[in-house]
Formats: C-alpha cells, structure tokens, sequence
C-alpha cells in the first residue's frame, strides 16, 4: 500500500469517526395531541437514564442515537413516563396524565405530625413504590398512575395502617393517615 492510500485511508476514517452521530426523533404529545411542555426523552441503559433531548416547542426530539440503548424513556412533568423502542417515532408519543399525593402522618389519638415513619404505596396494577420518609411536613409522591391505590404506612410505636384512596388523572391530594399508638400489656 502507498503512502497515499494510507493517508487517504486513514483521513476516512477521521471523517466517519467525526461525522454526528444520528438522531432518533419523535414527537411528544398529551392526549388531545397538544404538545408536552418540558418533556424529554433518555436513553435507558442498564436501567439508568443517560443521553436525554429536552422537547422543542412543537413536542419534538432529536435524540443522539447511541449503541447499547434499545429503549427511551419519554417523560413529561405532570405525566406518567413511558418505555418505547430507541427508533425514530413515526406517530406521536402520547402521555397519559398522572397524579400525585402528598401524605402526612399523624397519631391517631392526638393528632400530631409524626415524622420517623416511612411510607409505601401500592398502585392498581399492582406495583409498590417506596418506601417513602415523610417529614413533619409530610411527602410528596409523584407520577402516579389514577385510579385506586392504597397508602401503608408505619412508624415506631404505632400500629401499620392501610388506607384506600383514589386518584383521577392531573390532581394532587392531600392525605392524612392516621397511626393507632400500639397498646401495651
């Protein structure tokens, strides 16, 4: 080989190794097919989020394609996140509205804050998210699928208690749970 064959060679292969990568597009909408202010779409791997592409102002990304990734995660605020395949999007993207809780414990009897207890929920499908510390204040949870959940909940000295409640799509709801003091023999 010449060495003009390997000077050529070798600057096609900076030239490929230079060029921008490709984009994976998409376009991220809610329900009426508006679209999601704020929302961005990552790169899942190993369970991680990595490259991320915030939305334009018409809904649109343009997500560097990466290997390793097989999967993008399209989230909005307000929204419930969704796994789709890492390949340009043909159709939008839909987002389904989430809701969110803010729990707070108090003693049953006195009615005061309790913060050292911890928090679970356990959504419709099945899925249990936690465990959540609530503060004095209490704890937001966010991102929550509607419809019923059930909120545990536990602290030291006072017996676990489960309440039911149900949520509807793009609200907040402020729930007290109630903690009975465990009674001692």
């Amino acid at each position: 080989m010449s060495r003009v064959t390997i000077i050529v060679v070798g600057l096609l292969a900076l030239a490929l190794s230079t060029a921008p990568a490709s984009a994976i597009t998409g376009r991220v909408v809610d329900e009426g097919g508006n679209p999601v202010a704020g929302a961005r779409a990552c790169h899942v791997i190993n369970g991680k989020e990595q490259v991320c592409a915030e939305v334009d102002s018409g809904g649109r990304y343009d997500l560097i394609d990466t290997s390793g990734s097989d999967t993008v995660r399209v989230s909005g605020p307000g929204y419930l996140p969704r796994l789709i395949a890492a390949v340009d999007q043909l159709v939008p993207v839909v987002l389904d509205p989430a809701s969110s809780l803010w729990v707070k414990l108090a003693g049953a009897e006195s009615g005061e804050p309790i913060e050292n207890g911890t928090v679970w929920v356990i959504q419709a499908s099945g899925k249990r998210l936690g465990p959540f510390p609530p503060n004095a204040a209490g704890v937001r949870i966010k991102s929550l699928e509607p419809g019923e959940i059930r909120i545990r909940a536990e602290a030291p000295g006072h017996e676990p208690t489960v309440q039911s409640v149900t949520l509807t799509p793009r609200r907040e709801f402020d729930v007290v749970v109630k903690l009975p003091v465990v009674e001692k023999d």
